[in-house]
């Protein structure tokens, strides 16, 4: 503090006043901005994780009776466990002789059969692994029957197996009869554990540059087309339009057949030929209508545009339809034919 300084009041009183600067803790200011530092760099990956043993085995403890003679037998199994800490890789279906893996991959397989043979055994004992119904193996081993006691038959393999693909174990002789007493199916997961969860796609990169055109290839040979549409109007001509046709129910118009061979032209010049016979065709007088139609079928209408009339072919001779004429002309002014009933208003 500084030193006092005094203050005389106009009452005579003296006051002292002393400046200077009042110490502590002062009010809180505004915070400043949040900001956060970069992200450190990732640490290194950890040791992996241990694998479990993923094995499974079947065992067959039915006796199974196999004859010289007869195609190799199909073993079938009493159990199928797993042998191992993970889930067993070996899948049988419910009739107990097709066997598949679980998973695609890579497996070391082991099948020992054990024959009964003993006195009298004669050939050889075969044990093997089969793909489906196939009587050829895929897997096998024998070697000759035991004629002093049980023959025991047994291969190991590593191979590659596909979830899709059934197996059958066989057993054969190629000597005397004999029993299999036994088989052991040993399969075992080689490699690493089951796959895990497809990451995630990666961006999809640019379209690569267009590669060259290339050469242009040879021109055919030409086609037998028609020049005009003249080769496609007549039935002579035109394919076998006339035998892929038939005609309405009702008045025999020409249509084509749904199984018949497309012909768009052909078939509307049949069409336009057989309305042109049921409509009333007009002529200038009888002799143009001789002319044009010598021929004509019973009930066609022409009409005479000389005579202002209309005719009916009766199938022998052209009849004069009668008609009905209202005019305020006197009759005689025209003609009409016979029968025509003129009414003068």
């Amino acid at each position: 503090m500084s030193a006092p300084s005094t203050v005389r009041l106009r009452t005579g009183g003296v006051l002292q006043v002393r400046t200077g600067v009042l110490k502590g803790a002062g009010p809180i200011g505004p915070t400043g901005p949040s900001v956060t530092g970069p992200t450190g760099p990732i640490g290194p990956t950890g040791p992996a994780g241990s694998v479990g043993d993923a094995t499974g085995q079947a065992l067959l403890t039915t006796s199974l009776a196999i004859t010289a003679a007869g195609s190799p037998a199909v073993c079938t199994f009493d159990t199928n466990v797993a042998t191992g800490t993970s889930p067993n890789p070996l899948n049988w279906a419910t009739n107990h002789f097709d066997f598949n893996v679980t998973q695609t991959g890579a497996y070391a397989l082991a099948v020992q059969a054990t024959f009964a043979s003993g006195t009298g055994a004669t050939g050889r004992r075969r044990i093997g692994l089969y793909q489906g119904t196939s009587t050829t193996p895929t897997f096998f081993a024998d070697i000759p029957a035991n004629p002093n006691g049980p023959t025991v038959v047994s291969f190991a393999v590593n191979t590659h197996a596909d979830a899709a693909t059934l197996w059958r174990v066989r057993a054969s002789t190629d000597g005397s009869n004999d029993t299999v007493t036994g088989v052991q199916f040993n399969l075992a997961r080689l490699g690493i554990g089951t796959a895990g969860p497809t990451g995630p796609t990666g961006a999809t990169g640019g379209a690569g540059p267009t590669g060259p055109t290339g050469p242009v290839g040879a021109t055919g040979s030409a086609g037998g087309g028609y020049a005009t549409y003249n080769a496609l109007m007549t039935s002579g001509t035109s394919d076998t339009n006339p035998a892929d046709g038939t005609t309405t129910a009702d008045q025999g118009a020409p249509v084509p057949l749904g199984t018949g061979k497309p012909s768009t032209v052909y078939w509307l010049t049949a069409l336009a030929q057989w309305v042109e016979r049921r409509i009333v065709a007009r002529f200038t007088d009888t002799a143009d209508r001789s002319s044009k139609r010598s021929s004509r079928g019973e009930g066609e209408l022409t009409w005479l545009n000389n005579t202002n009339s209309l005719w009916v072919y009766d199938g022998a001779t052209d009849q004069a339809v009668a008609q009905l004429v209202v005019s305020t002309a006197t009759p005689g002014a025209g003609t009409y034919p016979p029968g025509t009933i003129y009414v003068q208003v």
